[in-house]
């Protein structure tokens, strides 16, 4: 008999209010916390457009981010969230638009006054629109060769004629004429029209008291417009479909498989959990499963679920099959397992499970995660759901006029016409079904919620370290704990191939762990794997015994898929970067092995490992995982060849995109105070000269990071029009352009900016991952324990000179140069 954890969920129910105004407020307090997260939630999107300018709303969204009536420049909300290390974005979708930021709780006021008067009081200088357009402009043309996009465009051709899902809404150069009057005017009229409180909801998640949270909020959101808020629009039918098979050609790169997608009508709110449920069990990883019988016996690769459009009661569900091609077949199985679910599965003991997993999951949701949450639960879409709603959508699914099915595949296909997007697609007739004989079975809990018996010891030595959580005077309701750990080999591997013999092995307990609120992350470099596991504390010691016996010794099977697989990267190619940003450092990598040579190697294997937030009891636990706890001497950092500039290129087709990484020239902890200011400083001018001056790229950033133990500034920039070359010579005259500007800062200016540096970095350590990462960094780096300490004393006293000699060094590459790009350099 097994006995099912059960979690007793992270947070009581949100407090919902109303303003005056109509602005719909919902608050959580959680004393626990030391950051805020807010998100204000528009109930109007790209679907609410005007036809005659597609992309307006998006631009708008764009637009609000640039100057308003009481904040421009550096005042702006995207610095002050970025100067104070919190995150900030938004996103349009069908119906609705959201702005969402997170901060530490003391900035949270500051955060709130921008957000708000850059919602009511933007500029909308037309200047700026130009070159906002551009920035717009280039974002279209990296998702020309997203296969998300793509896909979602695909589906939406193949809905009802009349419904916007078919329309293009992103928005480029040509739909967005910035210089025409009747532009101007339907932009403006657009943001008076729905940017007020009645159309708005605000959430706020913060440690603060409830009632100085709702203080806050009537002060911030009584700013927002009253106006009558107008009836909602009937959406056009789903149905029926303008076609139900097609072949598409996807960009260079990217995985053939199939796509099948169902036009769903969603009775209520309470559909979006329908959806999860049945998505997360076409997942599922366990024997018997949709998933696991697709992988056994057809060879499919990997299951993806999701839907490309939920807006309105409407859903368009999208189940994607990597490695098949059939996709008759695949849909036969698909109406095969419904048809069992249906038949066979106790729905009730599902939800149950499903809510279980899903209270686990908010034990570990961070203040934004769980702001978006209340603003999707205050819009009506996240009610909890029941048996009839599950199987009225398991009988849709198996609807044939309801069903699209979509092959993807490498061969040449027309251009689509009038999607905006380049798409590459025909319509085909349906191909041959042939016979399905499959045994299913019912979705099971979570076996990481079951009593397991104790694992026998691991035949790998391994060091391991632990230490306390931080002490908090407000604990969390279920205690986080977080892994940290080096899986390191005595000869090389390459990359490539244990980054994909890895993904292969571990893709299960992965999966099973994100469902339960964990965070499992796994980079490779050519000798190493490095972990990173944090979640739930009393589940913790499961997720790394059922990880490290997949990752210990990897079967045959595992084996001959890593060599059979691809190892390239689809999507944007900066992502595929910055995976693979540790071979910046590497020494070149060696013809590729065989199986055997590399299984000998694998088995080299030793772990080093830091666990914090751990009981003695859990400690024990993990430490029996492994036949020897022998001390395993942690390798050396390799030495770097200074000012020099080394050029890697990997396999990532799309645009030109390139990482620069510039090392210290030493560790010393003055040296690193000192860089550390510099990437403070130099982020928010960085990302404003090269995107929103230059329009050079989409994806720009500057942050201070550390990369194979060594510690320096990394540069970040993908852009449409550039080569590589040129994007590396626009970094450099950069950094050039920025000696001047330090030297022009007063001694109060660079105070500010450490003192800002020094209450992030203590923050950090108040928390059990902030503490953890700077813990293991340090061990990763061979630095020593006071080594933190001992910056954040430089900090204190930092002065223009040391500031400015630091960037001397940064702008003459005196530590190196390491740049990572999918292009050759230019001759």
């Amino acid at each position: 008999m097994t006995a099912l954890l059960t979690a007793t969920g992270a947070s009581a129910h949100a407090d919902v209010r109303i303003l005056p105004n109509g602005l719909s407020v919902s608050l959580l307090s959680q004393p626990w916390l030391k950051r805020a997260g807010v998100c204000v939630r528009v109930a109007a999107g790209s679907h609410d457009e005007p036809l005659g300018y597609p992309g307006l709303a998006h631009f708008l969204e764009h637009m609000l981010f640039l100057d308003s009536a009481r904040f421009c420049g550096d005042q702006r909300l995207m610095p002050y969230v970025q100067a104070c290390g919190g995150q900030v974005n938004a996103t349009t979708q069908a119906r609705h638009t959201e702005f969402f930021f997170e901060v530490p709780a003391a900035q949270l006021e500051g955060g709130l006054l921008r957000l708000f008067d850059m919602l009511v009081h933007p500029l909308l200088s037309e200047v700026e629109q130009e070159r906002e357009r551009e920035v717009v402009h280039a974002e279209f043309e990296a998702r020309n060769q997203d296969a998300e996009t793509l896909l979602g465009c695909a589906f939406g051709q193949a809905m009802a004629a009349g419904h916007r899902c078919a329309d293009f809404v992103a928005g480029n150069r040509e739909t967005l004429p910035v210089g025409v009057p009747a532009f101007q005017q339907a932009l403006r009229s657009w943001h008076q029209r729905f940017y007020f409180g009645g159309n708005c909801q605000l959430s706020i998640v913060g440690p603060q008291p409830l009632e100085w949270l709702w203080a806050v909020a009537q002060q911030m959101g009584s700013v927002m417009p009253e106006c009558t808020l107008e009836d909602a629009a009937v959406p056009v039918s789903l149905l029926p479909l303008r076609f139900q098979s097609a072949r598409m050609q996807l960009p260079a790169g990217q995985e053939s498989g199939v796509h099948l997608g169902f036009a769903l009508e969603l009775a209520t709110g309470k559909s979006a959990d329908a959806l999860d449920l049945l998505s997360a069990c076409l997942m599922d990883e366990q024997v018997g499963s949709f998933a696991a019988q697709l992988r056994q016996s057809e060879g499919c690769q990997g299951i993806y679920v999701r839907p490309v459009y939920a807006e309105a009661e409407q859903a368009v569900l999208v189940v994607s099959l990597h490695g098949v091609s059939n996709g008759a077949r695949m849909l036969r199985l698909l109406n095969d397992w419904l048809g069992f679910v249906e038949k066979h599965a106790d729905v009730q003991q599902l939800l149950f499970n499903h809510q279980q997993v899903k209270s686990w999951q908010e034990t570990s949701n961070a203040p934004l995660q769980l702001a978006r949450a209340l603003a999707a639960s205050a819009a009506g879409i996240a009610e909890p759901c029941d048996e009839s709603v599950v199987k009225g959508l398991i009988r849709q699914m198996q609807d044939v006029q309801r069903y699209v099915v979509i092959r993807t595949q490498v061969e040449d296909s027309p251009v689509w016409p009038g999607t905006g997007f380049v798409l590459r697609m025909q319509k085909q007739p349906p191909e041959p079904e042939g016979k399905v004989s499959t045994g299913w079975c019912v979705p099971g809990s979570n076996p990481l919620l079951t009593q397991v018996t104790r694992r026998p010891g691991l035949p790998i030595p391994a060091r391991l370290r632990w230490m306390p959580e931080p002490v908090n005077s407000h604990p969390r309701p279920v205690a986080q704990g977080v892994w940290l750990a080096r899986l390191s080999f005595a000869a090389p591997l390459g990359s490539g191939r244990l980054r994909q013999l890895v993904r292969v092995c571990s893709q299960k307990v992965v999966k099973q762990a994100a469902q339960l609120g964990f965070r499992v992350q796994i980079d490779c470099t050519a000798a190493s794997l490095e972990l990173r596991i944090d979640g739930p504390a009393c589940l913790i010691t499961r997720v790394i015994g059922a990880l490290m016996e997949r990752l210990a010794n990897p079967d045959i099977l595992c084996w001959k898929a890593a060599f059979e697989g691809s190892s390239g990267f689809s999507g944007m190619p900066i992502r595929a970067l910055l995976l693979q940003c540790n071979e910046m450092l590497e020494p070149t990598a060696t013809a590729d092995e065989g199986i055997a040579h590399l299984r000998e190697r694998y088995a080299t294997m030793h772990v080093e490992a830091l666990g914090i937030g751990f009981s003695a009891e859990d400690q024990l636990a993990v430490a029996s995982l492994f036949a020897s706890s022998d001390a395993v001497r942690p390798a050396e950092c390799r030495g770097l060849d200074h000012a020099v500039t080394v050029w890697k290129k990997i396999s990532a087709e799309g645009e030109a995109a390139l990482l620069l990484f510039c090392p210290q020239p030493d560790s010393a902890p003055l040296t690193e105070a000192s860089w550390r200011l510099l990437a403070h400083l130099h982020q928010s001018g960085f990302y404003q000269r090269i995107r929103s001056e230059l329009q050079l790229g989409y994806a720009v950033f500057c942050q201070y990071r550390q990369i194979q133990g060594r510690r320096g500034l990394l540069f970040g920039v993908q852009s449409p029009h550039l080569s590589a070359s040129a994007i590396l010579e626009h970094i450099q005259a950069f950094l050039l352009s920025r000696t001047g500007w330090l030297e022009s800062l007063s001694e109060q200016e660079v105070s500010r900016a450490c003192e800002a540096l020094i209450h992030q970095l203590q923050l950090e350590a108040a928390s059990v991952d902030g503490l953890a990462q700077q813990c293991w960094q340090a061990q990763l780096a061979g630095l020593e324990s006071s080594h933190l300490e001992r910056v954040t004393a430089h900090l204190h006293c930092l002065t223009p000179e040391l500031a400015c000699a630091a960037q001397r060094a940064l702008a003459s590459g005196d530590g190196g140069r390491f740049v990572l790009s999918n292009h050759e350099q230019s001759a």
